[in-house]
C-alpha cells in the first residue's frame, strides 16, 4: 500500500500541502489576534498561487500564478520578477503572514520570503535540515516543520532569521524524524509527528511540547473545525516500512482526546489530501474521489468521481465559492496542469502550471 506521503512526492522529499482549509474555516479568534487571517467565503478570491514542486535535486521548483477572472497564467513568477535562473529545489508548500509570502524550499533546506504583491524576494532564510511547513505564530515569530530532524525550528518574523527551536518525540532511532503539518487552535499549536503517529501539543508561550496524542500510521493532513480537530492517517507504506489500516481522528481541542475514529477497510487503501468545504469533508483514495458529512459518523461507500487515469498530486477547495481543484503531476517529469471540477465532479477547465504541481493558494 503506497501511504499518502509516497504517493503525494513519488521523489525522495514530498509531500502534500498546508496552507489548508484547516486555517479557512478556524481558528478565527487566533488569527485575527495575528493578524493573519485567510479570506472567507464573503471575499472575492481573484489570483490562484500553485506551488510546483519540480524533480528532485534539479532546482525547478516555481510558482505559477493564476488569474482567475481572465484565466491567464504566470509561469514561474518569482524567477521572472527577480532575474533568476531558479527558485530553489523540491518547493514543498507555502505561507503567508500580511503582505509577505514564505515559500519552502525543501531540497533546498531553505525558506524563500517574498513580497506577495511584486514577487520580489525579501530573504532566503537558510539553515534549515529539509523544511516542510511553515506556521505564523503571531506577529513575532513563526515554526518550521522538518523532516530528518526531531527539532522544529523557529524563524523571527522581523529579522528572517532562525532563532531557536525545540524537539518532538523522535524514537530510538534519531537518524529519522519527521513533523509535518500544523495549526495552531486555542492557543496551543498541534503538529503533526510523522515518525512516531502522534499529534504534539505545544504550547507556544514557551515553545515546549505539553502534551501528545496517540493516531495511526502517517497522521498527514490536519483541519480545524470549531472547537475539534480532524487528522487523516494514510496508514504507512506496508512495502516499505510498518503499515496500518488507515483513519480519520476527531480530536477535541480543549480535551486532548479523541471523540471520534472513522477506520477504513484495510491496510491496502491509501487515502490521501483530506480537505473541507461547505459542511462536507473531501478526500483521495485509490484515484478516487469521496465525500461525507462533517455529522456522518461512518466512511462513504461510493465514491463522487473516478480520477484513477490520472496522477493525482493534490486536492484543494475555493473557500470563496467551495470550488474542487485536482492537480495532475502528469508525467512527473513535464508540466503538470490544475483542474477545476463542475457540480458533476467533472474536470470543466484546466490550468497549464509547472512540474508537478502539489498545492494551491487562494488570493484576493
Amino acid at each position: 500500500m503506497i501511504p499518502s506521503f509516497i504517493r503525494s512526492s513519488r521523489l525522495l522529499f514530498c509531500l502534500l500541502s498546508l496552507f489548508s482549509i484547516a486555517l479557512l474555516f478556524s481558528c478565527q479568534d487566533d488569527c485575527e489576534e495575528n493578524g493573519d487571517c485567510p479570506p472567507d467565503n464573503e471575499s472575492i478570491i481573484g489570483s490562484m498561487w500553485v506551488m510546483n514542486e519540480g524533480t528532485f535535486g534539479s532546482g525547478s521548483a516555481s510558482l505559477s500564478v493564476v488569474d482567475l477572472d481572465s484565466g491567464d497564467v504566470t509561469y514561474g513568477a518569482v524567477q521572472t520578477s527577480n532575474g533568476l535562473p531558479n527558485l530553489g529545489d523540491t518547493g514543498q508548500s507555502i505561507a503567508f503572514k500580511g503582505d509577505t509570502a514564505f515559500l519552502v524550499m525543501n531540497g533546498s533546506g531553505t525558506v524563500v520570503a517574498i513580497d506577495k504583491n511584486d514577487y520580489s524576494i525579501l530573504k532566503v532564510i537558510e539553515g534549515f535540515s529539509s523544511p516542510r511547513y511553515f506556521l505564523p505564530i503571531n506577529g513575532a515569530k513563526a515554526y518550521v516543520s522538518n523532516i530528518f530532524s526531531n527539532e522544529v525550528q523557529i524563524v523571527d518574523l522581523n529579522s528572517l532569521e532562525i532563532t531557536g527551536g525545540f524537539t518532538v518525540d523522535c524514537g530510538a532511532d534519531t537518524d529519522f524524524c519527521w513533523t509535518e503539518k500544523m495549526v495552531l487552535a486555542d492557543g496551543k499549536v498541534f503538529i503533526a509527528n510523522m515518525k512516531e503517529s502522534q499529534i504534539a501539543v505545544v504550547d507556544p508561550n514557551t515553545d515546549a511540547v505539553i502534551n501528545t496524542v496517540e493516531v495511526r500510521l502517517d497522521p498527514a493532513d490536519l483541519i480545524v473545525l470549531d472547537d475539534q480537530l480532524w487528522v487523516m492517517c494514510g496508514g504507512g507504506f506496508c512495502d516499505f516500512a510498518d503499515c496500518d489500516i488507515p483513519a480519520i481522528y476527531r480530536i477535541n481541542i480543549a480535551s486532548q482526546l479523541v471523540n471520534r475514529t472513522y477506520l477504513f477497510e484495510s491496510e491496502e487503501e491509501s487515502p490521501s489530501y483530506l480537505r473541507y468545504a461547505n459542511d462536507n469533508f473531501y478526500y483521495m483514495n485509490g484515484g478516487m474521489l469521496y465525500s461525507f458529512p462533517e455529522n456522518q459518523t461512518s466512511l462513504p461507500t461510493i465514491a463522487l468521481a473516478d480520477f484513477s487515469a490520472i496522477n493525482v498530486y493534490g486536492l484543494d477547495v475555493n473557500p470563496s465559492n467551495y470550488d474542487l481543484y485536482l492537480l495532475d503531476a502528469n508525467d512527473f517529469t513535464s508540466n503538470g496542469t490544475v483542474n477545476l471540477l463542475d457540480e458533476n465532479y467533472n474536470i470543466s477547465t484546466t490550468y497549464n502550471v509547472g512540474i508537478n504541481p502539489n498545492s494551491v493558494y487562494f488570493l484576493e
